[in-house]
């Protein structure tokens, strides 16, 4: 069973490499609930920082958590957000 905060379903999924769950984690962590969903806006250089790794490994996880469903990008207000979807895990 999931958390609200941490779904672990995510931790199961072979097509998700661990640096991407690790991130998974990381924007986690700056999520704040807006609506029914989990929204954060760190950047990449932050995620990279958190995750001790290279602004394009950052910037790869993410790509691949998006590709897989788990985040969504948009914009509001010319800052980039990312919806954090539980329902993709």
């Amino acid at each position: 069973m999931s958390s609200p905060l941490f779904p672990v379903e995510l931790l199961a999924r072979p097509d998700i490499s661990p640096g991407a769950k690790c991130c998974a984690v990381a924007i986690l962590w700056h999520c704040r609930p807006a609506d029914d969903k989990l929204t954060a806006w760190p950047s990449n250089a932050r995620l990279a920082a958190m995750l001790g790794v290279s602004f394009d490994t950052a910037r790869r996880y993410l790509r691949e958590l998006e590709a897989s469903g788990i985040v969504r990008r948009r914009e509001d207000n010319g800052r980039r957000m990312l919806d954090f979807m539980a329902e993709g895990c």
